[in-house]
Parts: structure tokens; C-alpha cells; sequence
């Protein structure tokens, strides 16, 4: 999984959210508005803003799925806050997330939608369960959940 890039940093401080490719990482949406609405973006990086980035689904690059991350502080999925991006690949996102009731902060890793497979949502829960398991680890599993239905959205 490859480490989050500049560009989104800037997002991410700035409070915007953006959909980016999980192959080449590239951003290819920003949500919140025009060019303007970022002005720490250096010239040349700044990407076509699309009025709706839940509508862009594979990267015009190379066909790759596409992750939206949500602007700064809106919930990722059911109590937890999307905080910021920790990296992407091919099966998904890992966020940096607080949990509203806890009032901790968490990392959240989330398969996409659209091209999970029943073995890989089956791989996800035992690596949950593993990692559960593990007494020694200072990584905690508070919750999983895979989607119910691969082929929606």
C-alpha cells in the first residue's frame, strides 16, 4: 500500500475531500468547488475539479478503481470520522478515523465496493480476526465489516 501523496496532504489540510486512483494515485476530483477552493495546491498540480466525484469510477489513466475520500470530518462509515488518508492500493483505503462515541482515533481500512470479491472480503475478516488475536500487538480490532453486495455501490 502506497503512502499518501503532497497533493492530497494539502487536501486533507485544507479540508477537501478528493477522489483519488488507486493504481497511480493520482487525484483526479476534488469536492468543495473550483480551483480556487485550494490555493496551496502548487500550479500545475491542480486537478479537474468534477461537480460530482461519486460519479467518477475508474481512473482515465489506466482503469483502475477509484477511492473517494471524504472532506475533513465527515463520517467515512457508521461512527467514524474521516480524519485523513494513510495510504491506498488496489483493494482499497486506509484511513486515520475517529470514532464519535470513543472518542478515539483509529485507523479504518476499507475494501472498495465495486471489486470485492467473496474471497477477498473473506480474506478481510481473517485478517481481522489475526490481528484480533494477537496479544502482543499494540494494534486493537474495534469492528469489521465487509460490503454485503460486490456488484453495488
Amino acid at each position: 500500500m502506497a503512502e499518501k501523496s503532497e497533493i492530497t496532504r494539502q487536501l486533507e489540510k485544507q479540508g477537501l475531500g478528493f477522489t483519488v486512483c488507486t493504481s497511480c494515485e493520482e487525484v483526479l476530483a476534488i469536492e468543495g468547488g473550483s480551483p480556487a477552493a485550494a490555493p496551496g495546491l502548487p500550479q500545475g498540480l491542480v486537478p479537474a475539479f468534477a461537480p460530482s466525484p461519486s460519479d467518477l469510477r475508474r481512473c482515465s489513466r489506466d482503469g483502475a478503481p477509484l477511492l473517494r475520500c471524504p472532506p475533513v470530518g465527515e463520517i467515512l462509515v457508521g461512527d467514524y470520522q474521516f480524519l485523513s488518508l494513510i495510504g491506498v492500493g488496489g483493494m482499497g483505503g486506509v484511513f486515520k478515523c475517529r470514532h464519535r462515541l470513543l472518542d478515539k482515533t483509529v485507523a479504518v481500512k476499507r475494501l472498495l465496493d465495486e471489486s470485492v470479491s467473496e474471497r477477498d472480503k473473506l480474506r478481510f475478516k481473517q485478517e481481522a480476526q489475526v490481528l484480533s488475536k494477537l496479544m502482543a500487538s499494540k494494534h486493537r480490532v474495534y469492528d469489521v465489516s465487509a460490503p454485503s453486495n460486490p456488484t453495488t455501490r
